[in-house]
Formats: C-alpha cells, structure tokens, sequence
C-alpha cells in the first residue's frame, strides 16, 4: 500500500501512533517509576512530575538523537547504517530492564506495522538484525516507521517523548492515589518541553548522546532485585 500525505490522513497517523493504547506492550513497563514509588523519591503530582520532567530530558539525549538518526538513515535505505545505530544504543542503555523494554516494545510496533503496511525497508531490516544477533530496539524500529509514513522527523521525536511520558502516567495510575485529572495536566504541561529539546539535539552527533541521571539509574537497579513488582522495569 502506498502511504499518501493529506492534511486529515496525516493527522489521523500521528494520533494513531500516538495512543496510549497502541498494543506495543508499554503498559507492562513503568520506565522506573514502580521503584521510585517504593522509595518514597515519587509521592505526589508535583514529584510525579520531576520525575518524568527528568525521564524526557533523558530521554530526548539519548533516544530522541537515536530516533532522529535513524529516520535519516531511513531515509537512505541504509540498512548497515541502521544496524550501527542499534548496535550503538543498546551499548547506551544502562539496565538489563531498560534493554528488555526497548527490544520487545520494538519488535512489537515493528510486527504492528508490518501488519498494516507492507515495508521492505522494516523487513529486511529485520531479517539482517536476526541474522547478525542484533537486537532491535524501539527507538531505531520508530524511526523506520515514521520515515516509511512520510511524517517528519520533528514528529518522530514528538511522538517518542509523548509515549514516554505518557508510559509513565499510565503507571501511575496503577501505582499511588492520583486520578486522570491530575495525570492529564500533567502530560499537558511536560509536553511543553519537546520543541525545547528539539532543538537542543536535533544537530547532535551519536557520539555526543549522554543520559546521565543518577537517582533515575539508581532506581531501575533497585527493581531488579524489587520483592513486589507489578511491572517488568
């Protein structure tokens, strides 16, 4: 199928991408949050909000420079380039539960498109990822996807850091006293963030992503070894 660009159709791709209900499998994930609970380091809407505030700056330096990469070399139907990125990001990502979350979110939005668009880019991408042992990772599998659509980049990276923090609230929902209220302000204010961070990165070489957060690293550990957990990080 080819993918025509109109105005309403553009739209309806980005609001699709978008929801928080696209079954990718990030509702079994809490990005740190499950711990940050337990330790008392969240409590509240306001120290909610720090932390995902420190998620998407985490976020936009280190996969939001990936998703951008990727849709370039998309772009270029350079597959070796792809798989560089990848072999790259998953030497970046601190945690075992972190590297688990990003490959099977990954192949499970790679496996939804595949069932709603027919891309030779995605497949042979792949097949030479399997090949080589490579695990693929969500923020290259994004990239792909948004290129093959023909949206923009700009939009690629709106829509990562929209999903992370929007993974995040849905957590929260599940795992301390806060309402849908409380949680959409929130998700209305952090999203003021991303033409920010846009801008800061969007010029930035891989060599050059860092997402350096202490506490927030220190958090993911913790859950490793957790006695009750509800969510696989």
């Amino acid at each position: 199928m080819k993918i025509v660009k109109n105005n309403l159709y553009h739209l309806l791709q980005l609001c699709q991408f978008s929801d928080s209900a696209i079954p990718i499998g990030s509702f079994a994930f809490s990005n740190g949050l499950e711990s940050a609970i337990q330790l008392n380091v969240v409590t509240d809407e306001a120290s909610l909000k720090h932390f995902i505030l420190v998620a998407l700056k985490q976020s936009a330096y280190l996969d939001g420079v990936y998703v951008n990469h990727a849709y370039r070399q998309a772009k270029r139907a350079d597959l070796d380039g792809l798989l560089a990125l990848d072999k790259s990001y998953n030497s970046k990502r601190v945690g075992k539960e972190l590297q688990l979350m990003s490959s099977r979110i990954g192949n499970k939005l790679a496996s939804l498109f595949l069932h709603m668009h027919d891309s030779m880019l995605l497949r042979d991408y792949l097949a030479l990822a399997k090949k080589q042992g490579v695990a693929v990772s969500h923020p290259i599998v994004h990239g792909i996807i948004f290129n093959e659509l023909a949206l923009s980049e700009q939009e690629a990276f709106a829509i990562y850091q929209y999903g992370s923090a929007s993974m995040i609230l849905s957590a929260a929902v599940r795992l301390m006293r806060i309402d849908h209220y409380q949680t959409q302000r929130v998700l209305f204010e952090v999203n003021q963030t991303v033409d920010g961070y846009y801008d800061k990165v969007k010029f930035m070489d891989i060599t050059e992503t860092h997402s350096f957060a202490p506490v927030f690293d220190c958090l993911i550990s913790h859950h490793v070894d957790a006695h009750v957990r509800m969510f696989m990080n």
